[in-house]
């Protein structure tokens, strides 16, 4: 499961993230944080406002910037 071996998600969110990159989906509509370990070139994320600042958070822990 690259999602889960890369990004370090768990087995069904590692699941969650391949089906969207292989349906051709813009990203993937969420609350769940644990998307903002993902590249975000790989992994758009689409979360309401007040979720935002936590997933960004996770994503500059994760190493990712500009998103």
């Amino acid at each position: 499961m690259y999602y889960r071996e890369r990004f370090g998600l768990p087995a069904l969110d590692s699941v969650h993230a391949a089906m969207v990159m292989a349906s051709g989906a813009d990203g993937i509509a969420t609350v769940d944080q644990v998307f903002g370990a993902v590249d975000p070139s790989l992994l758009p994320i689409f979360t309401p406002h007040q979720f935002v600042r936590g997933t960004r958070a996770r994503r500059r822990s994760s190493g990712w910037s500009g998103s």
